[in-house]
């Protein structure tokens, strides 16, 4: 049981770690997108989108973008 356990801890520490690589590679993406011209929000998610983001990520970093101006 306490293999499990600690299993467990190790795969959801993995889990974490791998979602915020994901979110970091999704920041850079947008970065790059704003970089050539200005984007409406709905244009950088479509383009996100495109390059098969999960909603779950691109709207985090969208909000994250939008209160930083």
């Amino acid at each position: 049981m306490k293999r499990i356990l600690i299993l467990t801890a190790f795969i959801t520490i993995l889990h974490i770690s791998a979602f915020a690589q994901y979110e970091e590679k999704i920041k850079s993406d947008a970065l790059r997108l704003l970089s050539v011209r200005p984007r409406s929000v709905e244009e950088l998610r479509a383009r996100l989108k495109l390059k098969r983001y999960p909603d779950e990520l691109i709207d985090p970093v969208l909000e994250l973008f939008k209160k930083q101006g």
